[in-house]
């Protein structure tokens, strides 16, 4: 089985109904768009890292251009 595309599925089936998933949230409890981005964030980063913490690969020495790529690439998501 491809789990990479199974993967990408799933992400992109997550993505897609963050929409829907707000509008119940609004409905059933006073959170707010930035609490839950922010708890999303909280939480996904962490397992992210787990994740990412079982292939060496990923754990190479960057460049510094590179890390400065990377980290805005991560400071634009989490904003958004």
């Amino acid at each position: 089985m491809n789990f990479r595309l199974l993967f990408m599925s799933l992400a992109a089936v997550s993505w897609g109904t963050i929409g829907t998933t707000m509008v119940l949230l609004n409905q059933s409890t006073p959170l707010s768009p930035l609490l839950v981005g922010f708890w999303r964030v909280a939480i996904a980063s962490p397992l992210l890292l787990l994740a990412a913490s079982r292939n060496q690969k990923l754990w190479r020495i960057y460049s510094s251009q590179e890390l400065k790529v990377y980290l805005a690439l991560g400071a634009c998501m989490a904003v958004y």
